[in-house]
């Protein structure tokens, strides 16, 4: 799935080719980009650097660039968008900060995170603006996304995502077809709820859902083919899956966080540990 490195298990040691876009992804960008998405937001959301790769990758796959007053007249995708079904990355993601960081309030809904890119990548989805919430003391400052939406927020229902979840968040129901963005969806989870140690030698989530956070587990263990992850409930009542295992690690680079997509902080971790596992072996 995804932007997957070319890496082999061999001898206890790994090897990974230099990353680059599967042909799958390529052909994704095209669509969208042949939908109507400007250059600047799929740059963003799959965390370019110029709208040169965009455009490059549009030619490549035969895609025709628009003009100037083409794109004058393009309107926004994003202002429709629906979560009756999952068909993109970005949408993934979005559910998976939603079920972790976000909320429900009546006809609104809402994320609050630390991470300034990670909201606006969601921003972008949504062709909308951030805020900031200075918080007291020595906390850190957090980046604030809301929207006003009836339709969503009853869309939003499938997945788990209703009001006061906090306890009782439930596994999200997921079409069939919706399986190949589940590292997308995992990952908004992990960048919500999660954690990764600056070496990129363990990782963690957790939750106050016991149902939630088995589902996690099985998912991991299931598609990703993880090896045996820990489960544990501490004093407080929060339950975490949690791994060390080098071989995990690396599943979880590979799988989950193997291209530069929305928070870049815990890749880098994985990328930097990886780097020097391959300089050892």
């Amino acid at each position: 799935m995804g932007n997957q490195q070319s890496s082999v298990l061999n001898n206890g040691g790994f090897f990974m080719a230099k990353r680059k876009l599967t042909i799958e992804q390529e052909k994704q960008i095209l669509k969208l980009y042949n939908e109507g998405y400007l250059v600047n937001d799929l740059k963003l959301l799959y965390g370019f650097k110029t709208n040169k790769s965009i455009l490059d990758i549009v030619k490549r796959n035969g895609g025709k660039i628009r003009t100037f007053q083409e794109t004058l007249s393009i309107k926004n995708p994003n202002r429709n968008i629906s979560f009756d079904k999952i068909n993109s990355p970005y949408k993934a993601y979005f559910i998976g900060l939603m079920l972790t960081d976000g909320w429900i309030c009546k006809n609104e809904f809402a994320i609050s995170m630390t991470d300034k890119k990670a909201i606006e990548s969601v921003c972008n989805i949504f062709n909308k603006k951030y805020r900031i919430v200075k918080k007291s003391g020595n906390r850190k400052i957090q980046y604030r996304f809301t929207m006003k939406s009836e339709r969503i927020v009853n869309e939003l229902k499938r997945f788990g995502i209703v009001e006061r979840k906090s306890l009782t968040l439930k596994p999200p129901k997921l079409y069939k077809s919706e399986i190949k963005y589940l590292s997308y969806l995992i990952r908004g989870i992990i960048d919500g709820d999660g954690w990764v140690r600056k070496d990129g030698g363990e990782f963690f989530i957790c939750s106050m859902s016991i149902d939630f956070i088995k589902w996690c587990k099985r998912v991991l263990e299931k598609y990703y083919k993880f090896f045996e992850i820990n489960l544990i409930k501490d004093n407080k009542g929060l339950y975490y899956i949690r791994t060390s295992d080098e071989r995990n690690m690396m599943l979880l680079y590979i799988h989950i966080y193997y291209d530069n997509f929305a928070m870049d902080r815990k890749r880098n971790y994985l990328v930097q540990r990886f780097r020097e596992h391959n300089g050892r072996n």
